[in-house]
C-alpha cells in the first residue's frame, strides 16, 4: 500500500530511538533518518530494551516502549490522524489542544490516564 501523506497542519515525526527500532512502509523496511516524518501507512516497531520517541506537532509526544508496534493512518481529507498501538506499551503526553478542524485518535487495548488541571 503506498504512503498516504498527511496534509493537515500537524505532523508525526520519529524524533529519537534507543535500541532496535524499525520503520516500515507498506510492509517494506524504510531507513530511519533524524526527525523522520511519518505518513499514513508507516509502522514503527521496537525490540527488547528499545524505545521510540515520536512528536505530534510541538505539543504532543508519544513514547513507544519495548517490544511494541504502532501504525499511522490518515483520513482521505488529511484532517484526521489515527495512531494505533497494536502491541506493547505507549505513553502519550499533550500540552494544548487540537485546532478546530483537526481530529486525532489513539487506539490502544488498555489505558491508564492521568488528567491535571
Amino acid at each position: 500500500m503506498p504512503e498516504k501523506k498527511i496534509t493537515a497542519s500537524f505532523e508525526v515525526r520519529l524524533e529519537q530511538v534507543e535500541g532496535s527500532v524499525t520503520v516500515t512502509s507498506g510492509g517494506k523496511a524504510a531507513g530511519i533518518t533524524g526527525r523522520m516524518k511519518l505518513y499514513g501507512g508507516h509502522a514503527v516497531a521496537t525490540g527488547a530494551r528499545a524505545k521510540a520517541y515520536l512528536s505530534v506537532d510541538e505539543s504532543r509526544v508519544i513514547t513507544l516502549g519495548e517490544n511494541a508496534e504502532m501504525t499511522v493512518k490518515a483520513a482521505a481529507d488529511g484532517k484526521k490522524l489515527d495512531v494505533e498501538v497494536t502491541k506493547g506499551d505507549a505513553q502519550f503526553g499533550a500540552v494544548g489542544s487540537l485546532k478546530k478542524d483537526e481530529k486525532g485518535n489513539i487506539k490502544i487495548s488498555t489505558m491508564v490516564t492521568g488528567i491535571r488541571g
